[in-house]
């Protein structure tokens, strides 16, 4: 298992709102790096299924499918897993997702933890580009939010936040 962890400067539960719409929020943020992000099955939710087709920064692989293998709303927490494209087959046979959401400090910042699972086909696949690229999305999307302050904010103070939804393989 390979994880990164990093602070942005929103609070917790913009970001959760901001995260739970990121088919939305990923093309616009970095539309170089995500051209589109398609809905094929379900709200989101756990055994929801989306398509993310990358843009021209990234040249080696022009898709991935993924599957939510669960959303925890009380613990902000979502895991995915990569069902088709990337590296699925050729580099990796499982590459699992989790990422964490806690509040930092006095409450106006959160930490970030992005934990990766997976099953390699080939010896010691790198890692590093995985990684570096989820922290850059964490960031982009910080920076996003800092410069449109009315996004992600309506009823974030009253939102309430429902049970867990784990889909069971």
């Amino acid at each position: 298992m390979e994880s990164v962890q990093t602070v942005v400067q929103v609070p917790l539960k913009r970001l959760w709102a901001a995260m739970k719409d990121s088919s939305v929020l990923l093309p616009k943020v970095m539309p170089e790096v995500f051209a589109t992000v398609e809905s094929l099955e379900g709200d989101g939710s756990a055994g929801s299924v989306r398509i993310l087709n990358f843009g021209p920064a990234v040249p080696m692989v022009k898709f991935i499918k993924e599957r939510v293998e669960s959303v925890d709303e009380a613990n902000y927490t979502t895991v995915t897993s990569v069902i088709d494209g990337g590296f699925i087959g050729i580099v990796f046979s499982l590459y699992r997702v989790t990422v964490s959401y806690e509040p930092s400090g006095d409450g106006s910042s959160t930490t970030i933890t992005w934990r990766l699972e997976y099953e390699p086909l080939v010896e010691s696949p790198s890692l590093e580009e995985s990684k570096m690229g989820a922290l850059g999305t964490f960031h982009a999307i910080e920076a996003y939010l800092l410069s449109h302050n009315e996004e992600y904010n309506s009823g974030v103070e009253e939102a309430q936040f429902g049970e867990t939804t784990q889909l069971h393989a």
